[in-house]
């Protein structure tokens, strides 16, 4: 823009000098690069940081889909580039090993519900043994009991061999509940084995086919949000992992665009969020469409500490100058912002509330580049 003013001013010079209103003096020819300077001092400088201006980029969100289940792929109903729904069916995984498993559990719990039954009856067979045995003991003890005394008052009542078969019956009764309340303690601690009043062992089983129910629910891959997919290159037949970082196909994002505008740092300053900008994407040549400051990034790859082994360079750290992003939103009702390829690029020029005497250059300057993109593509 500085040098379209310093030739309007040249040629502004050639038709006075034409008009003989001024003479070619060695003042008059040296007055382009005075005014070239002026313009430099006046308008360039304040204009870096009362309208900065930078390159932008479209930026589109891409979900790598992996899927949570390795097999054999089935199904690819879908087709690249075609707008999905959410929830829509990218490919299917063979459900046949997962429904298989799924089935083998609902057998297993089934078969546990069961083992249940068995518990308590079992355990209630035991409650009842001991009762038994209790009473038996109870009178092998009556029994001891009223020989011994019957030995004591009248030893010609009964012998000393028909004592000790009383006591020995007494002491067999006693371990019998020994022995008895031993199975029913067991019984009891498998029988009331529970978690949240359910068998623990039923539930492991439950939990297990929750996973099992799970796994085969994913071997539906759907689509995570509205959008399409690109590059599709999965076929039917093809086996499929869920190994992080073996993407399957990318996903692009229909609702989620930004766009990005990188401002170098010394022109930052005074940007704001709320503040007016302008956008010439070389995508609509001879087109600038309206927009305003949406957020500030506050850092770039300068700034990011990454684990390593190797040591950062500092100097490099120090002497680097990257752009800050900015990011816009359109409010031009002329465009829709979701139509917008990921990675067009174009020029954006934000204007603040400093130097507003410099945003008039900056308008027509963005208008002339908006122009241009006609030429350079």
């Amino acid at each position: 823009m500085i040098v379209f003013l310093t030739l309007g001013y040249v040629a502004l010079l050639v038709t006075f000098y034409k008009l003989k209103i001024i003479k070619s003096t060695i003042g008059w020819k040296l007055s382009p690069l005075f005014f070239m300077l002026a313009c430099i001092i006046a308008l360039a400088v304040p204009m870096q940081w009362g309208a900065p201006s930078g390159p932008i980029n479209v930026f589109r969100y891409v979900i790598e889909i992996v899927p949570n289940v390795s097999g054999e792929v089935v199904a690819v109903p879908v087709k690249p580039q075609e707008l999905l729904k959410k929830g829509d069916i990218l490919f299917q995984i063979d459900q046949r090993p997962f429904q298989a498993e799924v089935d083998r559990l609902e057998a297993a719990i089934a078969e546990a519900q069961q083992k249940v039954l068995q518990l308590e009856a079992a355990f209630n067979t035991a409650a009842a043994n001991v009762d038994l045995e209790v009473a038996e003991r109870d009178l092998a003890k009556s029994t001891y009991e009223r020989s011994e005394a019957l030995h004591k008052s009248n030893a010609a009542a009964i012998s000393e061999q028909g004592l000790d078969v009383a006591r020995q019956s007494l002491a067999a009764a006693e371990a019998s509940v020994r022995v008895n309340e031993s199975i029913k303690t067991e019984a009891q601690l498998a029988f009331e084995s529970e978690i949240d009043g359910q068998n623990t062992t039923v539930a492991q089983l439950q939990s297990e086919l929750e996973l099992a129910q799970l796994n085969l629910q994913w071997t539906t891959v759907r689509a995570p949000a509205d959008g399409y997919v690109m590059q599709l290159a999965l076929r039917p037949g093809q086996r499929v992992s869920q190994v992080p970082g073996r993407s399957t196909m990318a996903f692009v994002e229909q609702t989620r665009t930004q766009l990005a505008v990188g401002i170098r740092q010394f022109q930052l300053r005074h940007v704001k969020p709320g503040q007016a900008a302008e956008i010439a994407f070389k995508l609509y040549p001879g087109q600038t469409f309206s927009a305003r400051v949406k957020q500030l990034i506050p850092m770039n790859s300068a700034g990011q500490v990454q684990a390593t082994g190797v040591l950062s360079d500092v100097e490099d750290l120090l002497t680097s100058n990257r752009p800050y992003g900015v990011i816009l939103a359109l409010d031009d009702d002329t465009i829709d912002i979701s139509e917008l390829p990921g990675g067009a690029i174009g020029t954006a020029d934000i204007y603040t509330e400093k130097a507003q005497f410099t945003h008039f250059i900056r308008h027509v300057e963005l208008r002339m580049k908006s122009w241009l993109n006609f030429l350079i593509p």
